[in-house]
């Protein structure tokens, strides 16, 4: 132990000496030959994964995903990657592929190569394994101070610039600031504060915000866009500029963009217009951006050019306003008249208008409205703000009995059962929502009840509000009625049959679980009895006893399957999970029984595992089960060909399939396979081999579910049949607890 303390203490003084290199070549180079050196091996390189880039080899792959060395003592044109054909194409005997691993992180390959057959024992790589462990802390800890001496070139020269910058730690303490941040800020030197303390916000909401974030500092009526970038350690580097007239701006805009014949200009001193409001088009017919970069006079019609212009020149100082009238030549050669007001800003003009013909539009708006009301078949109310009825199409005549003199005038609570319906629909309309098919009850003029439902809008101009309600009449609502009664009973019926089904199932896992310690007990005297334990018997009476332990333990196999159906009916099989290698569960003697089974039928049996298939977290007893339940089938159903469980990785979940030449399986029964107590066998299709609960498919899809897996069956090409199974690698996170019974 003394002499392997020597060695790593020499070994990791070889690695700082080649990390201090001032380049990656000649770091490479020392590292290469002390490894060299240090093993004895001919050849030895490092590699960084990020020299592979998109490129990656199956062996590179296949390292990332384990993280375990691989080692080839015996290199020949049959070795299992390409590369270790290379390096034996070049006259080496044996390789040793080890990858260097950081912070659980794969950042580089160790390739080491003799040609000395079978030189890389496994006390070597034990000692190499911890070589590679230092390297990868040793490359990590260079690759942060190259990382850190190019953010403090980055910054020294980044806070020169006249703009306010920081930097700040995870708990929103200002670690460093730039003069222009202490001068925005009023704080002198060595004077340092957290963020919410400079800002008025936390540190959290500005490094989670995908948008800048918009503060205030000092004075309240200026405004600052901070962006946030994370440099690594717990940091976070803030830029912060002033962004007053652009956001007092936007927002001014903003609003203008959802006022309908409404609109805004900023105009450079020139008269340019330098960004216009989306309402633009609506009157002009040209986007906005189409019009950013002209003069506005050049939009303006002759007839009104000269007065504008005379406007606009008067304003000499900022802060002057001017207001008139003035038209827009549009797209289409037209002219759209506005009202408008200009003020001089420090930048140029303000130019906010309004359609001058807006109301002329609601007015033809309205008439067309109330055409299609009067045409409508179903009842049509219009009420003011105040809730009272304003018009009424005639089928309120005819379905409510009103005139049309009789409801004009009224409150529209007057027809309705319930008026609080009525107050949350055009409450919800309001505020900005629609109603449609809202159900409330209308009083006729003689006292009857009209079920109806309810299509409710809200129409707002120059400050008036007035509300649209268009009803119509439940004709089937009884129809409805008698469908939700029946739905009731069918409900009930479900609920009781599930019941029932509970009992039963309840029934049979107690019954099964009382039969499993008798038929223990049968198996456990008989057993003793076939030994010699009571005395000898003459072979007859063992083939007896035989032949009551073989058909006690097909019965107590038979009770299992029943008690785990019952199991997965009533929610009580719970998972024990557990990393599994998939390579060992075939040593597992079940499954290298059912292997001398195959084989004694004359059938060949194969198992493959894909190399990357990682080692997965299930249920091992629950996984062992399915796999004797399929290949237990497999094996039951041929009598000639072979049995082939083949498992390989599919994304992050592992697809698990066996395979088999037997007689297959007939259409009619494909969609029932899963099915509880459904038996194959009974189709007369199949050779009957022993009778069966028709439970073990069932069993093993509902083992393949609970672990968020899925299970298929496919035909094979030439007969045959193939049953597949995918499960998750890792299970979800919230998998339930394992039971303790």
């Amino acid at each position: 132990m003394e002499g392997y303390d020597i060695f790593m203490s020499k070994a990791i003084g070889r690695i700082a000496g080649a990390m201090n290199r001032d380049s990656e070549q000649e770091m490479h180079s020392d590292l290469s030959k002390a490894i060299s050196e240090m093993f004895g091996a001919e050849k030895v390189e490092l590699i960084e994964s990020t020299k592979y880039g998109e490129s990656r080899s199956k062996l590179i792959d296949y390292l990332s995903n384990t993280k375990r060395p691989y080692v080839d003592n015996q290199l020949s044109e049959y070795s299992s990657f390409p590369e270790l054909i290379e390096y034996w194409q070049s006259g080496y005997k044996s390789c040793s592929i080890v990858p260097v691993v950081a912070a659980g992180k794969f950042v580089a390959i160790l390739s080491m190569r003799s040609k000395t057959e079978g030189f890389f024992r496994e006390q070597m790589m034990s000692g190499v394994s911890d070589v590679a462990y230092i390297i990868g802390l040793a490359v990590t800890l260079r690759s942060e101070e190259a990382k850190s001496k190019r953010l403090a070139e980055y910054f020294n020269s980044a806070f020169s610039l006249p703009l306010p910058q920081m930097i700040v730690e995870g708990n929103g303490r200002i670690v460093r600031m730039n003069p222009e941040c202490k001068r925005l800020g009023g704080y002198s030197e060595g004077h340092f504060l957290d963020l919410k303390g400079l800002a008025g916000v936390e540190i959290e909401s500005v490094s989670n915000s995908r948008k800048p974030v918009i503060i205030s500092i000092g004075a309240k009526d200026r405004f600052y866009r901070i962006d946030s970038v994370s440099i690594g350690n717990g940091l976070f580097y803030l830029s912060i500029m002033d962004v007053t007239s652009d956001y007092m701006l936007d927002r001014l805009k903003s609003v203008m963009d959802e006022r309908f014949g409404a609109g805004l200009m900023f105009l450079d001193n020139g008269f340019v217009i330098t960004k216009a409001s989306e309402s633009m088009k609506l009157l002009t017919g040209y986007e906005s951006s189409l019009l950013e970069g002209k003069v506005l006079l050049d939009i303006i019609p002759d007839r009104d050019r000269g007065r504008l212009k005379e406007k606009l020149s008067g304003l000499k100082s900022v802060g002057m306003k001017a207001t008139d009238a003035t038209g827009f030549s549009t797209i289409d050669g037209t002219i759209s008249n506005v009202r408008y007001s200009i003020v001089r800003t420090e930048s140029g003009y303000l130019f906010a208008f309004y359609d001058a013909n807006s109301e002329q539009y609601f007015s033809a708006m309205e008439r067309a409205m109330d055409d299609f009301i009067d045409s409508s078949s179903d009842m049509a109310i219009r009420i003011d703000g105040r809730g009272i009825i304003s018009y009424a199409n005639h089928a309120v005549d005819e379905i409510l009995g009103y005139s049309k003199n009789e409801i004009e005038g009224r409150e529209i609570r007057e027809i309705y059962l319930d008026g609080t319906t009525l107050d949350r629909d055009l409450g919800h309309v309001r505020n900005g929502g629609t109603v449609n098919n809202s159900y409330a009850m209308l009083l006729a003029k003689d006292g009857r009840r009209i079920e109806v439902v309810n299509s409710a809008r809200v129409f707002i101009h120059n400050r008036t509000v007035e509300y649209l309600i268009i009803a119509k009449e439940l004709e089937t609502k009884r129809h409805i009625r008698d469908i939700e009664e029946r739905v009731a009973q069918l409900d009930s019926i479900k609920k009781k049959l599930e019941a029932e089904g509970e009992l039963k199932s309840q029934f049979i896992y107690n019954i099964s679980h009382e039969l499993k310690t008798p038929l223990t007990n049968i198996i456990g005297f008989s057993k003793l009895l076939y030994t010699g334990e009571f005395g000898d018997l003459n072979r007859d009476q063992l083939d007896h006893i035989s032949t009551i332990i073989s058909e006690t333990n097909r019965l107590l196999d038979m009770i299992k399957q029943v008690l785990d159906a019952a199991k997965l009916d009533s929610v009580k099989m719970k998972l024990e999970y557990t990393e599994v290698d998939l390579n060992e569960i075939y040593h597992v003697p079940t499954i290298r029984a059912l292997e001398e089974s195959a084989r004694e039928k004359g059938l060949d049996f194969t198992w493959s595992v894909g190399f990357d298939v990682p080692l997965i977290n299930v249920d091992r007893g629950r996984l062992i089960q399915v796999f004797v339940n399929l290949i237990g089938n497999a094996i039951k159903f041929t009598s000639t060909g072979a049995i082939h469980v083949k498992i390989v990785k599919k994304g992050s979940k592992v697809e698990c399939s066996v395979s088999d030449t037997g007689i297959g399986i007939a259409d009619d029964d494909k969609k029932r396979l899963f099915r509880k107590f459904f038996d194959v066998q009974k189709k007369g299709r199949l050779k009957q081999e022993g009778s069966g609960t028709g439970l073990g498919l069932a069993i093993t899809k509902g083992i393949v579910t609970l672990h968020k897996g899925k299970i298929w069956y496919e035909p094979n090409n030439g007969g045959g049949s193939t049953f597949t199974f995918s499960i998750p690698i890792k299970p979800s996170k919230n998998k339930k607890k394992p039971s303790s019974d």
